[in-house]
């Protein structure tokens, strides 16, 4: 009997792009924002539309520093790292 139990095996690592369900929830949470941020202007609440248009905006940032940032680059190192171990 072996003194250590193997690791079970990892999914193999897809170049494949951001999956649909990822790119449409990004999306929807635009599209309910920005429909927030219409009805804000509708009945004249200057005051929401103001905290609505930082929070459109800090959601579109951590988007695509998501997608082109640090969290990109560890993805790409993971990939990496399991391409080099043995099979």
């Amino acid at each position: 009997m072996p003194d250590t139990i193997p690791p079970p095996p990892s999914p193999p690592p897809t170049d494949a792009p951001p999956r649909a369900g990822t790119l449409i929830t990004s999306l929807w949470s635009m599209v309910l924002l920005a429909a927030a941020l219409v009805f804000a202007y509708l009945i004249k609440n200057d005051n929401l539309m103001i905290v609505l248009t930082g929070v459109i905006a800090t959601n579109a940032t951590t988007v695509v520093n998501f997608y082109v940032g640090s969290s990109a680059s560890s993805q790409a190192k993971d990939r990496t790292i399991s391409n080099q171990l043995p099979k």
